[in-house]
């Protein structure tokens, strides 16, 4: 009877504990909270929207290449959603001209009101999106006991990318979306990403996105992969503001790869022909400039 008893009263204490926590916890919702879309869409309905850099939080050792993705991602994104009719977008040049004090103050996760409202005034924007990419890091694997032998591996060829949007005028964020693919297809990850934050911005801050819209940012109207997007920022970075446009990026990358197989192959006319025609596409690009150089020692 005790015995009984003993539980009964256990088994109500634990219910009472129960009951108290989840009651005390539903009183602090961990949601941030929104603001009504009427505050940040103008009388014309529509949203300025200021693209941060991207961090780079890959983990190959491609890391310090794929640096150039941290802007390459940005300027992508602005070309996106620059095709959905309510939204504004801070063009490229005016986040350029901040990039140093960005750089310097903007920590991603990091981030805290007055900053987000510092950089939503400078850039004339109502609301911020920033983000992430990242990639698998470097691996060791075995080919086994029978044919033991140990190599390393650069991860696969994977990226994914994560966005976030922040509301300058009370720093609430809006819910992360994120986008996994091959980075050979880096042009589809960026046009799915472009789709969701546009989805997002209707969901949650009311901007209107029409079917002509999507349509839009959907279209394959862009060919770029990873590399050829690193090539495209390093040759924007050597000529300041280069005019280059990212299937010239393309190009660039497939002549050059046919430059060094002609190299390989020590067909070295051939390959030097290949480098003036790299050149041709990016004048200043010291990869070629450096190639035909060691071309000229060679011959």
């Amino acid at each position: 009877m005790n015995f009984i008893k003993a539980r009964l009263i256990f088994i109500i204490s634990v219910l009472a504990i129960i009951s108290f926590i989840f009651g005390c916890s539903g009183k602090q919702p961990s949601i941030s909270p929104m603001v009504a879309p009427g505050k940040i869409i103008s009388e014309s309905g529509k949203m300025t929207l200021g693209i941060m850099y991207f961090d780079n939080h890959t983990m190959s050792s491609d890391h310090d290449s794929l640096d150039r993705l941290r802007m390459g991602i940005v300027g992508a994104l602005i070309t996106e959603l620059s095709k959905v009719e309510k939204l504004v977008i801070v063009e490229r040049t005016k986040i350029d001209e901040l990039r140093n004090e960005i750089e310097m103050q903007w920590k991603g996760d990091g981030f805290d009101q007055q900053t987000v409202q510092k950089f939503g005034k400078l850039l004339g924007a109502q609301a911020l999106c920033f983000g992430q990419f990242t990639d698998l890091p470097d691996t060791i694997v075995s080919g086994g006991c029978s044919m033991p032998f140990f190599k390393r591996t650069s991860g696969k060829d994977e990226m994914r990318i994560d966005a976030r949007i922040v509301v300058v005028e009370t720093g609430a964020i809006i819910k992360a979306e994120e986008i996994t693919g091959q980075k050979k297809e880096l042009f589809k990850l960026i046009k799915s990403l472009g789709l969701k934050i546009a989805d997002r911005l209707e969901t949650d801050l009311g901007v209107t996105i029409t079917k002509a819209d999507r349509i839009s940012i959907q279209k394959q109207d862009t060919q770029y992969s990873t590399v050829s997007m690193v090539k495209f920022e390093e040759a924007r970075e050597q000529e300041q503001m280069a005019v280059i446009t990212l299937e010239e990026a393309q190009k660039l990358e497939d002549t050059l790869r046919e430059a060094k197989e002609l190299e390989a192959q020590r067909l070295f006319d051939d390959a030097k022909r290949k480098y003036e025609e790299a050149l041709a596409i990016s004048p200043e690009y010291l990869e070629a400039k450096r190639a035909i150089e060691r071309l000229g020692k060679t011959m």
